[in-house]
């Protein structure tokens, strides 16, 4: 037991430490970006892309754990799971140096995950020894806010290159455990059902901020001929970096598909302003004076 929790802790000590470089590379890059933003001697104009976003994917649980924290279990280990999630929301774009842009987004966001072991074991039913197989299952939701800032490059016309940080607080969380018999098909447990261990509620213990690592491909598509209205599809993939439970090793990673669409507001450049009339001032050709030389030579000869 002692060298479990000094493995924890070791692993939470860790976590702390990624979490805090992590908030520190995406300070550096906020600031940066915003340095970015200064506009400099002859620059005409900043593009602004403000627009909602859409997105739905396919969630990998990565899971070492025999349980949840408080919740009786005779699972002897869960090793993974998979669900989907769910985002939308409203997004910001700026366009920084040639071929740069920082996006920020926030986003209600939901989370699903499916964990599933099954357990083969001898055990005696009406003074028989038969192999049962049992499935111990977990079925967890999430839903919360979601902050996400990004970097975008342009490397060509149309296609971007984006990775930055994501930021979940959580809002709310539920989980379903139950352990069920299933084969063989004539036998129960001591409460004369085939399943047992049923819990539910909130999630134990569940973390309240997590963090995440992104990166992914987008595509500008437009939808007008002045190209102030885009649809951009894009695929990321995240990774997680805080466990869903605390005290358990247990995180998320996933592959989110989207579609933002964009309403570009192009700020012009100043036109110089006209003159005051105190300031007017009336410019007359000038007059080529007339050519009296050869008027002289003629009087000259008379």
């Amino acid at each position: 037991m002692e060298k479990n929790v000094r493995t924890y802790r070791q692993k939470e000590q860790q976590s702390g430490q990624s979490g805090g470089r992590i908030v520190a590379l995406s300070t550096a890059i906020l600031l940066i970006a915003l340095c970015s933003t200064i506009p400099t001697k002859g620059q005409g104009s900043d593009r602004w892309r403000i627009g909602g976003f859409l997105g739905w994917g396919l969630i990998d649980h990565q899971v070492n754990m025999t349980g949840l924290p408080g919740v009786p279990s005779c699972c002897p280990e869960y090793k993974g799971g998979s669900g989907n999630g769910l985002s939308l929301g409203a997004a910001v774009e700026l366009s920084l140096a040639q071929h740069f842009s920082l996006s920020g987004r926030l986003l209600y966001a939901s989370y699903s995950g499916l964990l599933e072991t099954e357990e083969d074991e001898l055990v005696t039913a009406d003074r028989d020894t038969v192999r049962a197989t049992f499935l111990h299952s977990i079925d967890e939701s999430q839903s919360g806010l979601a902050l996400e800032t990004f970097v975008t490059f342009q490397p060509i016309n149309r296609v971007g290159l984006f990775g930055g940080v994501r930021t979940d607080f959580s809002l709310s969380t539920n989980f379903h455990q139950e352990e069920r018999i299933l084969e063989p098909s004539n036998i129960r447990y001591e409460n004369n059902s085939r399943i047992r261990l049923v819990s539910d509620g909130k999630l134990p213990d569940a973390s309240s901020l997590q963090l995440s690592l992104q990166a992914g491909i987008r595509y500008d598509l437009p939808l007008n001929t002045t190209g102030t209205m885009m649809l951009v599809p894009e695929v990321a993939f995240w990774h997680g970096l805080s466990p869903v439970v605390g005290e358990r090793d247990w995180q998320m990673r996933g592959l989110r598909f989207g579609l933002e669409l964009q309403v570009i507001s192009i700020g012009r450049a100043k036109s110089p302003s006209p003159l005051e009339p105190g300031d007017r001032r009336l410019i007359v050709p000038i007059q080529p004076e007339p050519d009296t030389s050869t008027g002289s030579s003629s009087d000259n000869n008379d």
